[in-house]
């Protein structure tokens, strides 16, 4: 056998206790002796004298039970269950005392949704706002408990508005007006926050504008110096610019003649390559120069024409005067007479001393004769240093 479902047992159970004021096999058998052996005392108090039997004491407490035990049992008509459970266990109604709860008034409404408004603390306004949101909920609910009739008398069809719909109807009203209290006050956080920043920045905007001002008095000052300075780079720029156009000119020119010399220093390197060896020739002939070659030169009365050209030679490059250029005829043994300039001999002879103060020797020598011709040297030596010209 199928036990029947938790509702129907209570339902069960209730119908045989308004029935038969018990519920058989309730207790165990311990806890029955157990309850038998309490009531004892409290029977023999009552009933002295007496020796009860156990279905005495069990009938007494039995009884005990009925005058102090009372049950309340509340069904509601909407839907089939109540009729369903008042025919399947008729002691529900034969057994009980049935109250039937008639539609609230208006008062009582207000009554009830004063005392559940009253104990909400999250509902926000004045009293007399509350007062007024209870005075509606009582009108809808009553409204709707009239238009039910309304609706059965036009489509035959029973919907009930029961005292649990008024009681449900504040519980979902609360439940709602908290969600939104808290969306409205974190809107308002936001729009309070917002306002905050808004007059911040308004405050910060006022403070950069007076630093604006200081501002704007020192970019005038720095964009007068800064003209200033601008004129002065542009009047440098150009002068550095015609300077750059000066320096590039004598750069074009001075490259244009190192490009000159460079090939005139090939050409004299070449030339001094050239000649190193006949300057060679030279030294060695210089230092076969003794004093008795000195002394014959100072003994020449007519010198020979090589070396009075020599002579004239070491007076330009000691940068003694010569004679005036004239021309005048020598007799060559080979080519017979043969006219040239006329040499410094006879008359400058004296100009320079073959030998002077301090032991310093002036010597105007002249080299062999050789296969490239005759070459002069002068030397003079002044305190043991030897200078060659």
């Amino acid at each position: 056998m199928v036990p029947p479902p938790p509702v129907a047992g209570v339902a069960l159970q209730a119908a045989a206790l308004a029935r038969a004021g018990e519920l058989p096999n309730l207790f165990p058998r311990d806890e029955a002796d157990a309850i038998v052996g309490e009531v004892g005392a409290v029977y023999a108090q009552i009933f002295k004298g007496s020796e009860p039997t156990v279905d005495d004491l069990w009938a007494f407490f039995i009884e005990r039970v009925r005058q102090n035990l009372h049950l309340s049992l509340c069904f509601s008509p909407v839907g089939v269950k109540f009729r369903n459970r008042a025919q399947q266990f008729p002691g529900l109604i034969n057994g009980c005392t049935i109250d039937w709860f008639l539609p609230w008034p208006e008062q009582a409404l207000s009554d009830v949704a004063t005392a559940l408004i009253g104990s909400f603390d999250r509902l926000k306004g004045e009293s007399d706002v509350k007062a007024k949101l209870i005075k509606h909920m009582a009108f809808v609910h009553a409204e709707m408990s009239g238009a039910v009739g309304e609706y059965f008398e036009r489509y035959r069809r029973n919907v009930y508005v029961t005292p649990k719909s008024f009681l449900g109807f504040i519980d979902e009203y609360k439940k709602v007006y908290v969600q939104k209290l808290e969306h409205v006050e974190k809107l308002a956080d936001n729009i309070n926050t917002g306002l905050a920043k808004l007059v911040e920045a308004g405050a910060d905007v006022d403070k950069m504008k007076v630093e604006l001002k200081e501002k704007e008095k020192t970019l005038v000052v720095a964009q007068e110096k800064s003209a200033v300075l601008l004129q002065e780079i542009t009047a440098s720029t150009a002068k550095a610019e015609k300077k750059k156009a000066e320096v590039q000119a004598v750069k074009d020119t001075l490259a244009g003649e190192a490009e000159v010399i460079a090939g005139q220093k090939d050409t004299v390197e070449r030339d001094l390559e050239a000649a190193r060896p006949m300057l060679n020739e030279a030294e060695n002939a210089l230092k076969a120069i003794t004093a008795k070659d000195i002394g014959l030169l100072k003994s020449f009365k007519k010198p020979p024409d090589l070396v009075r050209r020599v002579f004239d030679v070491v007076l330009i490059l000691f940068k003694n005067s010569t004679v005036e250029c004239k021309e005048e005829t020598v007799e060559d043994k080979k080519k017979g007479n043969v006219l040239q300039l006329a040499s410094s001999w006879q008359a400058r002879r004296l100009a320079l001393p073959w030998a002077g103060e301090g032991g310093g020797v002036l010597c105007v020598c002249r080299h062999a004769k050789s296969a490239r011709g005759a070459v002069g040297c002068a030397a003079r030596r002044e305190g043991g240093a030897e200078v060659r010209r």
